[in-house]
């Protein structure tokens, strides 16, 4: 069974909880936690709390069931105030001890039905009586000495045994005596080894039954069983063997008698129960009893013959049985048992273990392969603890109750538990007497115990659960090992303390609110404006960004000197991995970085990939992608994990994984205290922030499935570090070179003014300013023209749910009266005729047949709305760029995810300038809608795209039927609408002009309007203006800035400027105005004589160029000859400038001459024949794409900083210094990437956010319109799905408990590959200086 669960429980230490109020607030806080836990999957959910039952305790479980629409954490709450409060609504109180706890989980199954029996807690043997040595004895450690209990309190007596685990994770083997057993056969295997017939096929079932057979201290009949079971060489998992076990009531009887020789001894004196418990000489002697005592009667004890399965020759006789069954009596605690378990389980496991003999005191934690942090408030007197760490920071939100006087000097502290290596944590918080020794036995009394919450609670650790056991024969001598200190804050043990209190790093849980998805769309700009911001300061995010420069630098720096690695062209240099969202966004920023650098392999794989080719003990084949472990060259990669949550099951596995071959590992994710930041701050000292590798959004915990804030700051946060990887790059001619750089500094800066006027954008589109405040109304026209579509499409969603609504009431009221429309009008007309009788009945037969179309129609025309559209369920299809289709569908499909059927949607996507088309027109029929973001087709390297898109859209929305098609919308800048669309939205343009746009606008001979018009048209925020002025050299380019920006909203917006076909015309005439030819493809007559002149054309222009390019190799030569004065084969810059006259290549300056000269030729001795073709050959473009040199540039605080463009228009001061005879085309083509860059790291995103703000205004409506029809009845929340999966925690389909053991391996052959590679380093150097 494949689970997405989480673990939550708290522990109230302080009886006011429960003494204060009633219990309200730590039900509060649990209720808290559960919702938060939801985010990892909640279909079904539970709590097992104790309660006193005479001498023993009883558990009592809670076990809900969640509807599709129903909220679990509030149904659990119902539940347990049903069960575990009086009449009052008060928590019922232990009658005994102060200490209660409440353990719970909540679950997702993907492989088996969410059922009642596959909810957690799970409890595998019935509550039974057993006879047991109760309260087992537990040691008073006062100034280090050993003090017993008073002899008379324990004893063997009947006391009732269960015990309950919740587990996150998937159990799939079980290691016993070198051999591995699957699922189904551990689960066949407990029911004859316990007696009891499995309760359910979930796997957690069978950690339950595993811990019934390992919890046996204090029990003899247990211990027997223990032994028979699991203990002895000779145990195994087949059935045959296990139909022979004996039965509860046989283990009984030989458990009799190892009780009756203890008694004897105690009675006797010769050891006292103390130090039975922790020497291994009391226990000896203890063994040789019972032997004895078994010898003496295996003629007339009817138990003996039970013992024949003991095998003496494969060490299993009857002493080894006996050894191993004491041992088990006196140490299989509860703590050991998890060990135990942990030890042998081969899974991943997140696991709470609960026993009835141990609720007074204590309960165990264990982490192997899933998440689980404990957070301690002393102040409050509340232990949380969680799978989900977010969780356990719900008890800061409130106060103990009474608010009572304390002088805790400790503050909130989490440790999170090491799930990599596997670890165990006991907490005990001592007996109702006082007794705060902790109940530790004898094989792990070694391990430190913290004292915490002031001295109220021990917390003992165990990481080496892989460890042998033995006793330590200086126990005779009063030696007890067991060592407890108190918490210190500078303590080494603090490090692996987070403070959850006064803690800049860690954000508090964000507060309620009722649209989570609203909330997190109004965020955006706030959130990305503090990216920004931070990114202009000593922040973490700016630290980690030093980490990542000096990363590239170093990792170029081996691709020059090629040490260690012989790169092929599998060799991977950065490595991005995610899942989902997070992957679609890193794929753009890999697309991204690639272009830019083409010699770099930059590749975006998704985690499970990764961990099926190199996390499995058997590759997982990667069907359908040219993925797998031979193409695949992971050396030393820059590994970027993109998760927002942090805590993803796969991207948390690969973040370990990854760490066998590079240290080189960053996280973008939400904040710094996520799982995987916890491993990688593992990877160097904890508490060393300097070594930072954690990118941050500064999103916190964010609740709501459908993703729109998280995805927008990703993205946001992924273009500041695409500027710092590529400034890194660019200061170093040598990198340049070896990475193949294609991007330049007037890029960056562009990217970088266009980024900074994205706040503003964002700010209009959601209606939001950036300090969190809401725009006034009439600076909000995006926004309402956007919201005003979704209310539109919630419409066409509605219209069903209207009809319906209408057809009852109409049936309704003619039924019950009796009267129906035509009925009426026949006995009005007072016609008595009988054929006008039959009519009016066969009439109103018509509308009762027809009704629910007839209503459709009469709702269409009084919404006006087209009357052609089908009518049925609507489908939507999204068009855009691959990272924004894909994410915009799956947030859209979330909205709607529990939506009620006759209100639902499906929802496709795809790109336009790819397969949309033919993906997706053979589903579009009348009703259809189609959103589709279009690019700037202004800017002269997006023009061919805008008009590829346009053809997609024009061609689904040419198909029709009965004269309707689908509804389709544009989004985009350009302000101009498709002929066959529905609307087009128009988002604003906050930047200056691309050159290319400037170019256009003085050959159409625009006239710029009055300059005070003009700023005062833009509508945006005083916070905003002062945000761009700061940016600007002065207040007049800023004002000239915004009069170019204003022309671009106003006056673009007329068709024969922005219609892209005309658009696309102008630039092509452009182009060939430039080379100065004619179109030799362009037909004026379309008759077969014209066609075959083309042909000819062609043929004669490419035969022409091939005998040119002959003349021209033979001209070079020529010329080079000539200026080379030395004939060495090199020239200076004095003969390149000669060259250059010689070849009437005139368009540079001197100046321009020479840095082209310094750029190609470095530290060579001067240029050669062929770098002086290659610099020939350049288009003139790259030739000044060459010259844009980049220098290091630091800001106020001496970090490196992009600086924004502050031109007029891009392009501005390079238009100024070139010649004229460099034609614009020229110049425009320079800035083509600068184009792509913004479409995909800037207008993109403003597409994204615009379409969540759509999207979210149709779901709202839907929404409400239930709420209030059915008075609250049909209510239902739209920020979560039927799973309520916001986080994929465990294995989501591919596992990964065997990736400690791959870390290693990797860790190996990385070692071996640097070995081989040092050796044949030398043996050459060696080589090289003898001959």
């Amino acid at each position: 069974t494949i689970l997405l669960c989480g673990n939550f429980g708290l522990i109230l230490i302080n009886s006011q909880w429960i003494n204060g109020d009633g219990g309200k607030a730590a039900l509060n806080i649990l209720e808290k936690m559960i919702k938060i836990t939801m985010m990892r999957g909640a279909q079904t959910g539970g709590v097992a709390t104790f309660m006193e039952d005479k001498e023993s305790m009883k558990g009592n479980i809670i076990r809900v069931v969640n509807t599709k629409r129903g909220d679990l954490s509030q149904r659990i709450r119902m539940k347990l105030q049903k069960d575990v409060c009086d009449w009052s609504g008060k928590l019922i109180p232990y009658t005994r001890g102060k200490v209660q706890g409440f353990f719970g989980h909540t679950r997702f199954a993907t492989s088996s039905m969410a059922t009642m029996d596959g909810c957690h807690p799970h409890r595998w043997s019935s509550r039974r009586l057993h006879r047991i040595f109760y309260p087992f004895p537990v040691i008073r450690l006062v100034d280090s000495e050993c003090n017993s209990i008073k002899s008379d309190v324990s004893g063997f007596r009947d006391i009732y045994v269960e015990n309950y685990i919740t587990h996150n994770g998937d159990l799939d083997f079980f290691d016993l005596n070198g051999k591995s057993y699957g699922l189904r056969a551990i689960q066949d295997w407990l029911e004859y080894a316990t007696g009891n017939k499995k309760p359910s096929s979930v796997d957690s079932v069978a950690v339950a039954g595993l811990v019934d057979l390992l919890r046996t201290q204090g029990c003899f009949p247990l211990s027997v069983r223990y032994a028979l079971c699991l203990g002895l060489p000779i145990c195994n998992m087949n059935l045959v063997q296990a139909k022979v076990l004996p039965s509860l009531k046989q283990y009984n009887a030989i458990g009799a008698k190892f009780e009756d020789t203890l008694q004897q001894m105690l009675t006797e004196s010769k050891y006292t129960f103390e130090q039975l418990s922790l020497s291994s000489v009391a226990r000896e002697a203890l063994v040789e009893a019972v032997i004895s005592n078994f010898n003496a009667t295996k003629d007339t004890d009817p138990s003996i013959p039970l013992l024949d399965c003991l095998d003496d020759e494969e060490q299993s006789g009857l002493t080894p049985f006996v050894r191993v069954t004491i041992d088990a009596f006196f140490d299989n605690d509860l703590l050991m048992a998890t060990k135990l378990f942990l030890a042998s389980a081969k899974g991943s496991f997140g696991v709470c273990i609960m026993s009835s003999l141990d609720a007074r005191r204590q309960v165990c934690l264990g982490a192997r392969g899933q998440t689980l942090s404990v957070a301690f408030y002393p102040k409050r007197g509340i232990i949380c603890y969680g799978s989900e760490q977010a969780a356990v920071k719900a008890a800061a939100l409130y106060n103990t109750p009474g608010d009572e006087d304390n002088d805790f000097h400790e503050s909130a502290l989490r440790i999170d538990l090491d799930d990599l290596s596997g670890e165990v944590c006991l907490l005990d918080w001592g007996d109702h007497d006082g007794n705060m020794s902790p109940a530790v036995s004898l094989p792990n009394r070694h391990t430190v115990v913290q004292r915490l919450m002031n001295g109220k609670v021990n917390m003992l650790l165990l990481k080496n659960i892989y460890s042998s056991f033995s006793s330590n024969e200086d126990m005779e001598e009063g030696y007890d090992p067991m060592q407890i200190k108190n918490f210190e804050p500078e303590s080494e043990f603090s490090k692996r303390m987070i403070s959850l209190e006064d803690a800049d790093l860690v954000r508090p849980l964000p507060p309620d609110t009722n649209d989570p998805v609203l909330q997190d769309i109004r965020d955006i700009p706030k959130i990305c404006e503090g990216i920004q911001s931070g990114w202009q300061t000593k922040s973490l995010n700016r630290l980690t960004a030093f980490n990542l420069q000096k990363c590239v630098e170093k990792h170029i720096d081996s691709i020059i000197n090629d040490r260690d690695h012989k790169r092929n062209v599998c060799t991977i240099d950065i490595l991005l991995t995610g899942c989902e969202v997070s992957l679609w966004v890193a794929e753009q920023f890999a697309s991204d970085l690639q272009k830019a650098f083409p010699l770099l392999n930059v590749k975006a794989i998704s985690s499970n990939k990764l961990l099926g080719l190199f996390g499995q003990e058997m590759d997982l084949p990667t069907t359908g992608f040219n993925l797998s472990s031979k193409t695949l060259d992971l050396h030393n990669p820059i590994c970027i994990i993109v998760s927002h949550s942090g805590e993803t099951f796969a991207p948390l596995a690969c973040s370990n994984l990854l760490q066998g071959v590079t240290r080189d590992i960053f996280v973008v994710t939400s904040e710094w205290d996520t799982q995987i930041g916890k491993q990688l701050r593992m990877l160097y000292n904890s508490d060393d922030i300097i070594s930072s590798r954690i990118f941050s959004t500064g999103c916190g915990t964010r609740a709501a499935e459908p993703c729109s804030l998280t995805v927008a700051a990703t993205h946001q946060l992924l273009t500041q570090i695409y500027g710092i990887i590529c400034l890194a790059i660019l200061k170093n001619i040598k990198f340049r070179e070896a990475s193949g750089a294609i991007i330049t500094e007037e890029d960056l800066e562009i990217l970088e003014k266009c980024n900074h006027s994205n706040i503003i954008a964002l700010e209009d589109i959601v209606g939001t300013l950036s300090d969190g405040t809401l725009r006034d109304k009439e600076f909000t026209e995006t926004e309402r023209n956007l919201r005003r579509q979704g209310k539109i499409w919630a419409n066409h969603v509605l219209e069903n749910v209207k009809a319906y609504i209408m057809s009852i009431a109409y049936v309704l009221i003619t039924v019950i009266s009796g009267h129906s429309i035509f009925a009426v009008f026949y006995q009005i007309s007072g016609i008595d005729v009988e054929g006008f009788f039959w009519l009016s009945r066969v009439l109103d037969a018509m509308i009762y047949i027809f009704l629910p179309q007839i209503n459709v129609i009469i709702i269409r025309l009084v919404e006006g709305r087209n009357l052609r559209h089908r009518m049925t369920s609507r489908s939507i299809v999204i068009g855009d760029i691959p990272w924004v289709s894909q994410a915009a569908e799956a947030y859209l499909s979330k909205l709607f995810a529990c939506s009620f059927s006759i209100a639902g949607i499906s929802v496709m996507s795809g790109n336009p300038v790819d397969h949309l088309v033919h993906r997706q027109t053979h589903r579009i029929v009348r009703g259809s809608l189609l959103v589709c973001g279009r690019p700037d087709g202004r800017l002269s390297a997006l023009t061919s795209t805008e008009v590829s898109v346009a053809l997609a859209i024009s061609q689904a929305s040419s198909i029709q039927s009965l004269g309707g098609t689908c509804e389709s919308i544009t989004i985009g800048h350009n302000p101009y609408k498709l002929p066959l669309s529905t609307n087009g939205i128009f988002l604003k343009n906050f930047r200056p002009y691309f050159l290319c746009e400037q170019v256009l606008h003085e050959k159409i001979g625009k006239r710029v309007g009055n300059a005070r018009d003009v700023v005062a048209s833009l509508n945006v925020s005083s916070h905003s203006v002062q945000r761009v002025i700061t940016n600007t050299d002065n207040y007049n380019s800023l004002l000239e800035n915004y009069i170019q920006i204003s022309h671009h909203s106003r006056d673009g917006s007329t068709k024969q400027d922005t219609n892209y076909g005309s658009l696309l015309a102008s630039y092509v005439a452009m182009k060939h105005s430039c080379h100065g030819t004619k179109d030799i493809l362009k037909v004026i007559d379309t008759g077969e004589e014209s066609v075959n002149d083309s042909r000819g054309a062609i043929f004669d222009n490419v035969l022409t160029r091939l005998i040119g390019d002959k003349e021209k190799m033979q001209l070079l030569k020529t010329v080079f000859d000539e200026v080379d004065e030395k004939g060495n084969g090199f020239i200076n810059g004095n003969e390149l400038l000669l060259a250059f006259k010689k070849l009437d290549i005139l368009h540079y300056t001197d100046v321009q001459v020479y840095e082209m000269f310094d750029l190609i030729v470095d530290e060579k001795e001067g240029m050669c024949f062929d770098d002086f073709i290659q610099l020939e050959s350049m288009p003139a473009e790259s030739k000044l794409r060459l010259l844009q040199n980049p220098t290091q540039k630091l800001n106020a605080n001496g970090l490196a900083q992009i600086q924004p463009s502050n031109e007029i228009y891009f392009g501005y001061k390079m238009r100024m210094a070139c010649p004229d005879k460099v034609h614009d085309f020229v110049l425009v083509k320079t800035q083509s990437f600068a184009m792509d860059l913004y479409e995909s790291r800037i207008a993109s995103m403003q597409r994204f956010v615009a379409m969540t703000v759509m999207f979210h205004e149709m779901a709202k409506s839907v929404e409400n319109f239930f709420d209030k029809i059915s008075f609250g009845l049909l209510s239902y929340r739209m920020d979560r799905t039927h799973s309520i999966m916001r986080v994929a925690t465990t294995a989501s389909p591919v596992c990964a408990h065997e990736v400690s053991k791959k870390i290693e391996d990797l860790r190996a052959q990385k070692q071996i590959r640097h070995s081989i590679a040092t050796i044949e380093r030398f043996w050459k150097t060696w080589k090289t200086s003898r001959s």
